[in-house]
């Protein structure tokens, strides 16, 4: 494993890959659309890219997201320069639903794999560990539900490079 400081778009057009993890990343790449067309065309054959990442049709993320900002928008952050007074752009975070990054993935070349929505632990009962087993059994009902996109508050995507 090579650790690289850099932009992303950059760094990725100098070699090929196997395998492209991204752990809560995608949403503070912009644009997320052209980041994965770069990523789809510097995979290897059959490489993959898998995608953990914040579930934005939680309505729990959202109303988080309207008391930080005022806003129900996913857009740039920004913070006042000490010395100039101006804003500057520090951060952009766009969060997607489970099926609105499949379809992305499609529409960059790749085929989904394997697609689950994780952690549903709304309660945050997970951090005693006298509910954990119930917990985990829990979400693993509540993944088969049609309503697991609004509960889940996080989702794994698998595209495949083809």
């Amino acid at each position: 494993i090579e650790f690289v400081l850099g932009n992303v778009f950059e760094v990725i057009k100098k070699q090929k890959f196997d395998i492209v993890w991204m752990n809560e990343a995608i949403s503070h790449i912009h644009p997320a659309e052209e980041f994965l067309k770069l990523a789809h065309q510097q995979l290897n054959p059959g490489g993959r890219i898998i995608i953990s990442e914040g579930n934005g049709g939680n309505p729990c993320i959202l109303l988080r997201r309207f008391i930080e900002t005022g806003h129900w928008s996913w857009t740039i952050r920004c913070m006042g320069d000490r010395k100039t007074g101006k804003r500057v752009e520090y951060a952009r975070e766009r969060l997607f639903t489970l099926g609105e990054m499949a379809s992305i993935l499609r529409k960059s070349g790749y085929s989904i794999g394997h697609m689950e929505f994780t952690q549903f632990t709304v309660f945050f009962a997970n951090r005693f560990r006298v509910f954990s087993k119930t917990i985990k059994r829990l979400e693993k009902w509540l993944g088969k539900r049609k309503l697991s996109g609004l509960l889940a508050i996080n989702y794994r995507i698998e595209g495949i490079g083809v």
